[in-house]
């Protein structure tokens, strides 16, 4: 494992060339869904089906050529407090969702990680927001400002700018 000290030199260096090296390759293709059930998949499918037609254009797929973003369900994370996880890397992201989520919240918890995988960070504190740190059913908790903040967000990252 990597100490502290090299992780902060590298993280730099790897986010440059992850946003460099991936800044053309639109729509981000959807590599998989491991361990869903039909209904955890439709569910995560219709969330990003609305987060297209809401933005006016394709940013997520299940096919093409571009940035892999790999869903897995897990009975647990590594950090117990975490609902979701997104790691990403020069080939890909991956987003871990806790297996156990109702689906209204699996669906505000697999947007908040896809905004991870597009480039975004958590924003403090805003109760409500996409990107908030805490979450909650994607029908109650996010409002309609906040989630025309989010995509006008996405939209301005250099990856999709």
């Amino acid at each position: 494992m990597l100490s502290v000290d090299v992780k902060l030199v590298l993280m730099p260096v790897i986010l440059v060339a992850w946003f460099v090296g991936c800044s053309k390759q639109e729509p981000y293709r959807i590599d998989g869904f491991e361990n869903f059930s039909p209904e955890q998949k439709e569910a995560v499918v219709s969330v990003f089906s609305k987060l297209n037609e809401d933005a006016g254009r394709t940013l997520v797929s299940e096919s093409g050529d571009g940035y892999r973003i790999s869903i897995h369900l897990a009975d647990e994370l590594n950090n117990a407090s975490e609902q979701g996880h997104a790691e990403m890397s020069l080939s890909g992201c991956t987003i871990t969702l806790l297996r156990s989520l109702r689906l209204s919240l699996l669906k505000a918890v697999a947007i908040h990680e896809l905004g991870h995988c597009l480039g975004l960070p958590h924003v403090q504190p805003t109760y409500g927001a996409v990107m908030s740190p805490q979450t909650g059913p994607i029908e109650v908790y996010y409002s309609g400002s906040s989630y025309q903040e989010f995509i006008e967000s996405l939209l301005q990252t250099p990856r999709l700018h």
